[in-house]
């Protein structure tokens, strides 16, 4: 008895805060019923299917809830609108399926929830849309104004100019060569050819000598 005065006052509770009914779920894409941000409760039957539209600005994020009736298995998709199938959720039974999006583009965008297997009864269907942040950005522009003097009297401008001149010097590193060794070598060679001319003209002074001596008898 508890349990039903519970579940009896649960949906008394659930169709107070939700809009039932307020939207007629359609039969097709062009008889789909609009829904606005907010919770609606609809009753399915065996076999059926139900077309919603929820209108969306370009970058709104839409949410969708769908909580099927216990033991019934209801799925749902959502569509873009030019009816191309953004997501889809197809789970088990019994279980709330769940589908979002991000509208690329202002227009309607199709919720289609069907029946699956047979499965009928009352479910919730949850809708939250969330609008993209506005971020306000401040721009400071500075403008430059050129201010131009006119001189009306003869002036003299000097006119200061830094001219700085580079010199390139080339250094030439100049080895003295150790010139003894060689100077002694010149001596000794100078030295051996006095000698052997002296040697030579002794030789020769000997043999004038010789040739000038008178020769003795008998000899």
């Amino acid at each position: 008895m508890r349990t039903w005065t519970t579940i009896l006052a649960a949906l008394a509770l659930l169709l107070l805060i939700s809009p039932a009914y307020s939207s007629e779920p359609g039969t097709g894409f062009a008889t789909a019923g609009e829904l606005e941000e907010g919770v609606y409760t609809f009753r399915m039957e065996s076999g059926g299917v139900h077309f919603f539209k929820v209108w969306l600005e370009t970058g709104d994020t839409v949410y969708v809830v769908m909580n099927p009736p216990i033991n019934q298995d209801f799925d749902i998709y959502l569509l873009t609108p030019d009816r191309r199938l953004i997501e889809q959720s197809v789970g088990p039974t019994g279980v709330s399926e769940r589908v979002s999006a991000l509208a690329p583009q202002a227009g309607y965008y199709y919720l289609v929830v069907a029946s699956f297997g047979g499965s009928e009864g009352l479910y919730v269907l949850s809708i939250r849309i969330i609008k993209p942040k506005v971020t306000t950005v401040t721009e400071t522009v500075t403008r430059t104004s050129v201010k131009m003097t006119v001189l009306r009297e003869p002036t003299i401008i000097y006119s200061t100019v830094t001219e700085t001149r580079y010199a390139t010097m080339t250094v030439t590193e100049r080895v003295e060569v150790e010139r003894l060794p060689w100077t002694f070598i010149g001596l000794v060679a100078l030295g051996v050819m006095v000698l052997a001319g002296l040697a030579a003209l002794s030789s020769s002074i000997r043999r004038e000598a010789r040739a000038e001596a008178p020769q003795q008898p008998g000899s």
